[in-house]
């Protein structure tokens, strides 16, 4: 009446699960995140300026972030513990602290 299941077949290698890596995917992306929220990153490279307006990045004081990838450079950023915001940007991006 009913149909028998096949017999699993060992293989050699793991089977494909698209799904798998989703998880870990948003979860590596949500550092980025919470780093351009904590220091109120926004990066208008068209325009050549980018905005620091750190708003609970002094929880984390002191804070510092090198190394940014921005336009053509790179982007260094410190909060010192009092709250002073330090930024170095490459040549030719105009920074705005706030």
């Amino acid at each position: 009446m009913g149909r028998r299941p096949r017999p699993v077949e060992a293989a050699s290698r793991p089977a494909p699960y698209p799904a798998s890596c989703r998880p870990q995917a948003w979860a590596a992306a949500a550092s980025v995140s919470v780093l351009q929220a904590a220091l109120g990153l926004d990066a208008d490279i068209p325009a050549g300026t980018v905005t620091v307006t750190p708003a609970f990045a002094t929880a984390y004081a002191p804070l510092t972030v090198t190394g940014l990838q921005v336009g053509p450079g790179a982007l260094d950023i410190t909060v010192t513990a009092d709250g002073t915001v330090d930024v170095t940007a490459p040549e030719g991006l105009s920074v705005v602290t706030g």
